[in-house]
């Protein structure tokens, strides 16, 4: 409750923020990168601090950066499309291919806040507020996603194995986090930095009233069309900047795995009661400036979803033994990502920005049929952007980022129901900023 507080009192101050952080899964369910200069370089910021939106990276980046703001925003599309491919038994008329777009709600805006006090001495402090990730599907009532039974089709937004209600179907989950960062400069070359991330989280699900069945869940009154729910936590990020020469820098952040409040109207589609974890993730990076307007950063990043029940839990439901609400996550496997970004700058007013972010996507092939809500498939993230001063400490930047088409077949075979869905999604995204530097 008094995170709850500190989080609402919080956003209050921050007028971005209080729009909606709009799920905005890239690298999983998470963004490739935090901070619209550091998307435009494929999300690599861990050893390269340019503006308050590092801190979110690498907390150690705020004793390298100039005191300032930045305040930012990015318009988000994704396509998502779900393929039933092939139906009971794999043969006869009900395993007839068919496609569902999950694209009933395709534009989402995702904003962002930094800020860095002056520093006194060793010390500085700050804070950054951000969209940390989430998932959006929304298919249109009359064409939900089904699985194929013995009696026929059982679209997801049927009552039990009962007749069809027509609503939409879907989940929205959004993440935010507000972190108040310290850092610590030993000396010229080595500083430290420390978040505490004060995280709140949104969910509801709809439509999927067919997993109302004492057969699927632990609690079929608290699976769908519950309306939003919210839980709250606090977890924490660690990292090191050390500066080995004018021309190379390494860095090192850790995130703990962030204990979240459960969300009670939904105990029965998540594990121990209604529990959602945000994952803990590791991340390394170097940062190179061959020539003094040419920089050049490359990040690894691990992020732990199997340690979070309700998301690396198994997705394969077994009436009567593992049910929705108990043992049943979606499956997703650990991911790890790459990215590489540069920075060049053309003259004193202008810098280029591009980058590359790969990571292979977490979802496992035999768990594409609950995962036709949170196809989370992308892999491969190309971005370009610009820097632009106007003076005074103040600067613009923008960005594009594409995510190329990744699909997934299914291939789920341990099913008591032998059915497949292929998952298939890519993504567009523009981000504008504004820096002010004191």
């Amino acid at each position: 409750m008094i995170i709850r507080k500190i989080l609402m009192a919080t956003a209050t101050t921050i007028p971005l923020v209080v729009i909606s952080t709009s799920s905005y899964a890239t690298n999983g369910m998470e963004s490739m990168g935090l901070g619209q200069i550091h998307k435009g370089m494929g999300g690599a910021a861990v050893a390269n601090p340019l503006n308050t939106s590092s801190i979110a990276s690498n907390p150690a980046s705020i004793n390298n950066i100039e005191a300032g703001y930045d305040v930012g925003a990015a318009i988000f599309n994704p396509d998502r499309t779900s393929t039933r491919k092939a139906g009971f038994g794999e043969t006869g008329p009900m395993s007839a291919t068919k496609n569902f777009s999950g694209n009933k709600r395709e534009y989402f805006l995702i904003p962002e806040a930094g800020y860095k006090k002056r520093s006194n001495g060793n010390m500085s402090f700050g804070i950054v507020a951000y969209g940390s990730g989430g998932m959006n599907t929304h298919y249109n009532g009359s064409d939900a996603p089904t699985l194929i039974t013995p009696q026929g089709p059982a679209p997801f937004n049927s009552d039990g194995l009962g007749g069809t209600t027509g609503n939409d179907s879907g989940l929205n989950l959004m993440q935010l986090v507000i972190a108040p960062t310290i850092g610590y400069k030993f000396n010229e070359k080595h500083s430290v930095g420390l978040s505490a991330n004060l995280t709140h989280q949104r969910f509801k699900a709809y439509g999927i009233s067919l997993f109302q069945n004492p057969a699927f869940t632990t609690d079929p009154s608290s699976v769908s069309d519950r309306g939003y729910d919210s839980s709250s936590g606090i977890g924490a990020t660690l990292g090191w900047q050390g500066k080995f020469s004018d021309k190379l820098t390494m860095g090192l952040a850790y995130r703990t795995k962030t204990g979240m409040g459960k969300f009670d109207k939904y105990k029965g589609l998540f594990p121990n009661g209604g529990e959602l974890d945000l994952p803990a993730a590791v991340s390394v990076g170097i940062g190179l400036k061959p020539t003094p307007k040419t920089t050049i950063a490359f990040d690894i990043k691990r992020i732990y979803y199997s340690n979070v029940a309700g998301i690396g839990n198994s997705s394969t439901i077994i009436p009567g033994q593992r049910l929705i609400g108990d043992d049943v996550g979606f499956g997703w496997e650990d991911q790890t990502i790459y990215k590489l970004g540069i920075k060049q700058q053309i003259n004193s007013s202008w810098s280029l920005l591009a980058g590359v972010n790969y990571g292979k996507n977490p979802v496992p092939s035999d768990g594409t049929n609950l995962n036709v809500l949170a196809p989370g498939v992308t892999e491969t993230h190309i971005s370009l952007g610009f820097e632009k001063k106007l003076g005074k400490g103040a600067s613009i930047t923008g960005n594009y980022v594409r995510s190329l088409s990744s699909s997934l077949e299914g291939n789920a075979a341990t099913m008591p129901i032998p059915q497949n869905y292929d998952l298939e999604m890519n993504q567009h995204a523009f981000g504008i900023a504004y820096s002010k530097k004191f």
